[in-house]
């Protein structure tokens, strides 16, 4: 948009950039409900225990396993067709987490080994490990784009594009991760979708 009083040209530059992910993410969650508030709060912390024994068993460090939070809390029950709560005992919530490299073979091996009673459901992320990278290069992207379409409205335009006047920047891009649920079925046939990063640059010029 250009304003004749003014001679300025404001122009919205947009990037985008498509990295392949290199990074696997196994986010699982164990909940049960106990009789007591003790009961739970201390399922709620051992839970993670034979899960841990079960990765040393299958030759990976116990640690790759992360806690994410903890959480007990009422569990009520709906009673009279839905007119009045009972509260049937508490339900402790472990979320954990397991950050590995994009390998199949890794990721089922672990799988495999947190299989059986008392084991999380996964949900699978793909991600990078590093995004700064591409971060910048969508910003770089932004501008180069902002640059280009602001020289090819001038030149259409037949005037002269001068000094940049301001650059207003700080929407944070979007860069939306796949996401797969997942059973220990594993994923040998899954190919991970390329994540995308975008972001925007705002810049005004002069015209002469």
């Amino acid at each position: 948009m250009t304003s004749i009083m003014e001679r300025t040209i404001s122009v919205k530059g947009e990037g985008r950039v498509r990295v392949r992910p290199d990074t696997v993410r196994l986010n699982g969650v164990v909940q049960d409900v106990c009789d007591t508030y003790d009961e739970a709060v201390d399922r709620s912390v051992t839970c993670i225990s034979p899960l841990r024994m079960r990765l040393m068993e299958s030759g990976f460090d116990s640690e790759i396993l992360r806690s994410v939070s903890v959480s007990v809390r009422p569990h009520y029950e709906y009673e009279d067709d839905g007119r009045r709560q009972v509260l049937r005992g508490f339900e402790y919530i472990h979320s954990m987490r397991i950050e590995v490299g994009c390998d199949s073979d890794t990721v089922n091996r672990i799988l495999g080994a947190l299989s059986g009673d008392g084991c999380p459901r996964f949900s699978t992320e793909f991600a990078l490990a590093d995004k700064a990278s591409a971060e910048e290069d969508a910003r770089r992207s932004a501008v180069a784009d902002a640059i280009s379409k602001a020289e090819q409205i001038t030149t259409v335009a037949r005037v002269g594009l001068g000094s940049i006047i301001s650059i207003r920047y700080g929407q944070d891009g979007m860069r939306p991760l796949m996401m797969c649920d997942r059973s220990v079925n594993g994923l040998a046939d899954i190919v991970p979708e390329s994540l995308e990063f975008t972001d925007e640059v705002l810049i005004e010029w002069e015209i002469i």
